[in-house]
């Protein structure tokens, strides 16, 4: 019965935290991953070695989702922030958005025998490629001779819950596809595309309602952003967007992007309403920006209170993003002490540049 419990509580690991690998409690140096989170969140706490009499203990999911999630000012945090992956299609015209990189591997190949391959039972021809801005501290998706690195303009939350109170609520992000000829009604020839693939993303169980009546296929979860608010801009969480969902006719295909990439998609004529007199804007997400030169996104740095524009929060001598890395467990607390409020002697915080170890 030991399996089951186990591979529920890493399915749920892996949600908190999508980039992180396994990791390898028995290797000295090897990253920290979903067994070394299993060991340090298990009962009786302190088995730092496998032990004869105990191994490394009972499981307890809420202390290793808390190893997972880690601690900022002492304060166990309830969320965290990771890419959702952009990829497009040429020959599908299609966006497609997933926090999971397996997924956006699946996009990117036909599969191990070379043929078409499969997402979910459903065909897949290894035609999407990655787009947006380069996604710091995870440099590679899992696998060999991808064409691509990481990708996102997007950072989404992993959890349901609120990390401060005053934000607004958390709402799910439904991940749903549909295939079908297009134009719709033709069959074959030319100007036909016999393998159209639209993925999209919802917020609302009632949109979701009426994209299956229209065709698409539920697929699962891809994350949380903020719930509309109001009044705007006011309410919106320092450093998030405006999240929107348009869809160009045309490509017979839906687009998720942020304000500030807004006037560039309405260009490429994604302008119209998908389902028909809902809400173009489905919430707030953070964008892909550093005001620093760490790994860690202005957004995930307002979440855990540590500086913007400094790579050593604390000034301990460790950098921010390895005190709490993107793809891994976080090691140590980076705004320990209460540091991370310390007036520095320059605005801009020139002097805590660089001043860390890697």
């Amino acid at each position: 019965m030991s399996a089951p419990l186990i591979a529920g509580l890493a399915g749920i690991l892996r949600s908190v935290n999508p980039l992180v690998m396994p990791g390898d409690p028995e290797t000295v140096g090897d990253p920290l991953g979903i067994r070394d989170a299993l060991i340090s969140g298990g009962v009786p706490p302190g088995l730092n070695a496998w032990d004869p009499q105990f191994g490394y203990g009972r499981v307890n999911a809420a202390g290793s989702v808390g190893a997972m999630l880690g601690v900022s000012r002492n304060v166990g945090m309830k969320n965290r922030l990771t890419p959702l992956f952009a990829l497009y299609s040429t020959p599908r015209t299609d966006f497609a958005y997933t926090t999971v990189p397996q997924v956006a591997v699946a996009l990117m190949t036909k599969g191990l025998s070379g043929g078409q391959g499969l997402i979910d039972g459903r065909p897949n021809n290894g035609d999407w490629r990655p787009e947006g801005a380069v996604v710091r501290g995870y440099p590679a998706f899992p696998g060999v001779n991808l064409p691509g690195i990481p990708r996102a303009d997007i950072f989404v939350l992993t959890t349901e819950h609120r990390v401060d109170p005053t934000h607004p609520p958390l709402v799910p992000l439904y991940w749903l596809d549909r295939i079908r000829n297009f134009p719709v009604g033709c069959t074959s020839g030319p100007g036909c595309e016999t393998a159209n693939r639209d993925f999209l993303l919802m917020t609302a169980s009632s949109e979701v309602t009426a994209a299956l009546n229209d065709g698409y296929s539920y697929r699962g979860l891809q994350g949380y952003v903020y719930q509309r608010c109001t009044p705007e801009p006011t309410c919106i969480p320092p450093g998030a967007e405006r999240l929107y969902r348009k869809c160009n006719v045309s490509r017979d295909d839906c687009a998720i992007f942020l304000e500030r990439q807004r006037v560039g998609f309405e260009s490429q004529g994604y302008t119209a309403t998908y389902p028909t007199g809902t809400n173009v804007v489905i919430g707030y997400a953070y964008p892909n920006v550093h005001s620093d030169n760490d790994s860690l996104i202005d957004g995930q740095e307002l979440l855990l209170g540590s500086r913007l524009n400094a790579v050593d929060s604390d000034q301990d001598g460790f950098c921010d993003d390895a005190e709490y890395p993107l793809a891994g467990l976080p090691v140590t607390d980076l705004c320990s002490e209460g540091r991370c409020t310390n007036t520095v002697v320059f605005a801009d915080s020139f002097e805590l540049r660089g001043q860390c170890n890697l």
